[in-house]
């Protein structure tokens, strides 16, 4: 009776310190659909979101995980990498002022470097382009900002899209229709946290020749160093980085095709490790 007891206790323990449980398994979509993400709309409204870049679907889902939307991509051209295009910034106020239709950016390269340039292309719901670029340079766009994609920063003066143009080291800053989600508690640290370190993700990845790490150095650090790791946890190439830039472009043409891993550190601190996948 005495152990009943004491098996009884330990057992209410554990359930008053609460346990992790699974809410909810997304299948995977593609090789390359980069399983589940995460947006805020207006009105600070939470939403996951996962895409198939060989059906060419998109799905948005609600917080409790019931379809939101299930939204038609456009065929794009043949991809030059297995993984095919990126998908990227799920929004419905961002891109336009239209808040009942869901806006996506698309980055792909159609065929291999140097003979064509990727392309970045903002969609509606319905198919219709909002915005094209197809100068941007073999490796895309560079600047990080909101949530999980490329290039696009809120402002005092509200929404930007900013490009690189590697072919001669230039830039554009678009000024964009919509705006960002306002007084969302959950996404203020996200948007606001200017003492954050911020290690962006590579684009593009897998990597045929070259990489651009976008990165963000918290305040009073004015200095770091990004790490390529083997999958073995050797040190193969460290690149010293600061303030003068947001991102990072490496290239991997003496690196060997497998599978590496890269981390930000500074002298107070070290973000996680991301992955990133070479081909020759």
């Amino acid at each position: 009776m005495k152990q009943f007891l004491i098996l009884a206790l330990f057992a209410f323990v554990i359930n008053a310190q609460g346990q992790i449980t699974l809410e909810q398994h997304y299948p995977s979509a593609g090789e390359a659909s980069r399983s589940v993400f995460y947006t805020v709309f207006s009105s600070c409204e939470f939403k996951y979101y996962q895409y198939n870049n060989t059906a060419n679907t998109l799905t948005v889902y609600n917080i409790d995980h019931s379809v939101y939307k299930n939204i038609t991509i456009p065929a794009q051209p043949p991809q030059v990498y297995s993984t095919g295009y990126q998908l990227y910034a799920v929004s419905n106020m961002i891109f336009d002022t239209d808040s009942n239709t869901v806006e996506y950016i698309i980055i792909g390269r159609n065929t291999t470097p140097p003979l064509t340039p990727d392309y970045y292309n903002i969609y509606n719901e319905n198919g219709n382009i909002l915005f094209s670029d197809s100068s941007i340079g073999n490796y895309g766009s560079i600047s990080t900002g909101f949530i999980d994609h490329l290039s696009v920063y809120n402002t005092p003066d509200g929404p930007k899209l900013m490009l690189h143009y590697p072919s001669d080291n230039s830039a554009s800053v678009f000024d964009l229709p919509g705006e960002f989600p306002q007084n969302c508690p959950y996404i203020s640290k996200v948007l606001n946290n200017e003492n954050a370190l911020d290690l962006g993700n590579p684009f593009p990845n897998p990597i045929y020749d070259f990489v651009t790490i976008p990165y963000k150095l918290p305040n009073g650090i004015n200095q770091g160093k990004i790490l390529i790791y083997d999958i073995q946890g050797n040190v193969i190439k460290e690149y010293l980085v600061d303030k003068t830039f947001s991102n990072l472009k490496i290239s991997t043409n003496d690196i060997s095709a497998g599978t590496y891993y890269y981390q930000l550190q500074t002298s107070t601190n070290n973000s996680q490790g991301k992955k990133i996948i070479i081909i020759k």
